[in-house]
């Protein structure tokens, strides 16, 4: 166990979840006093309104995903999230956008294991555009990672409010809404490139069901990952506390309402295509629908 593990341990028995969330927000708003952390957030002013009334596919890893034919997705603009590198058709979709979750904002995730994760990420996707966690820019630096790839940064500000979003709108230059699931980056990120359609696959989010019958959390074997060859790093922690996982999932829901709200303000529709799952905050939509040569 490394010391992100042990302070992770630390936290969780003697800080509320709530009030971590509070600590980790401080410190990533003492980073940005940077000058040099605000320029590499300023530029993404070029990704605003860049794909202005197109459509795009956002890719989880959820196991339903892989029972769906991706192949009509390589004529798509999409955005691929955390391990979906590990998907059979990844090369032949070949995503635009990458999206990751990011390593300091999961203790659970060793160095080493970090490390191998970017470098995996380093060999398949140099063609995609990435978008990774400001607070991983040093660990990238230090490591001389991703220097044949595009990559920007996102960083997150901590809490919402219902009043944040409607007023003050999403920008990529500055840092954006907290988030239980990279989904919920990926997703703010789509709004302010301007899609007029967004359409969400693999996002099942029935880890509560999953983690009681200790059924696979993702299409991917645990093996194949490099944080979860070990198993699934968070099953230890949240089988001990089931609390905690459903305030996770009420928050998560809380997000994705907000999303959904602000985007219908500005006329944009997000769908729910993914085979299964429990997501029902969306509209859904059968995926094979969207092409008319699957049916």
């Amino acid at each position: 166990m490394d010391w992100k593990q042990v302070m992770k341990r630390i936290a969780d028995w003697t800080i509320p979840p709530n009030i971590q969330k509070v600590i980790l927000s401080n410190l990533r708003r003492t980073r940005m006093l940077d000058p040099e952390l605000r320029s590499i957030l300023a530029r993404n002013k070029v990704f605003q309104n860049c794909h202005s009334g197109e459509r795009c596919f956002i890719l989880g890893t959820g196991p339903s995903i892989s029972k769906q034919d991706l192949k009509p997705l390589k004529h798509e603009i999409c955005f691929a999230l955390n391990f979906f590198y590990l998907h059979k058709d990844f090369a032949e979709i070949q995503p635009l956008y990458y999206v990751t979750g990011g390593l300091l904002s999961h203790p659970d995730i060793t160095y080493q294991a970090g490390l191998q994760w970017f470098h995996d990420l380093e060999k398949v996707a140099n063609n995609s555009i990435l978008f990774l966690e400001l607070a991983d820019y040093q660990f990238v630096q230090e490591h001389g990672l991703f220097q044949n790839t595009k990559v920007y940064y996102w960083q997150t500000r901590g809490d919402w409010r219902w009043d944040d979003l409607p007023r003050k709108g999403i920008d990529l230059t500055k840092p954006i809404y907290d988030s239980h699931n990279v989904a919920v980056i990926a997703l703010q990120i789509a709004l302010y490139m301007g899609f007029k359609e967004i359409y969400l696959l693999g996002l099942d989010h029935d880890w509560i069901v999953r983690y009681a019958e200790r059924l696979p959390l993702h299409f991917y074997k645990p093996e194949d990952s490099p944080v979860e060859r070990e198993g699934p790093i968070y099953w230890g922690y949240y089988l001990k506390d089931w609390k905690t996982l459903f305030y996770y999932h009420w928050t998560l829901w809380e997000q994705y309402e907000k999303l959904k709200v602000f985007a219908e303000q500005r006329e944009v529709k997000i769908y729910n295509a993914t085979g299964g799952g429990i997501l029902d905050v969306f509209e859904r939509i059968e995926y094979c629908l969207l092409f008319p040569r699957m049916q």
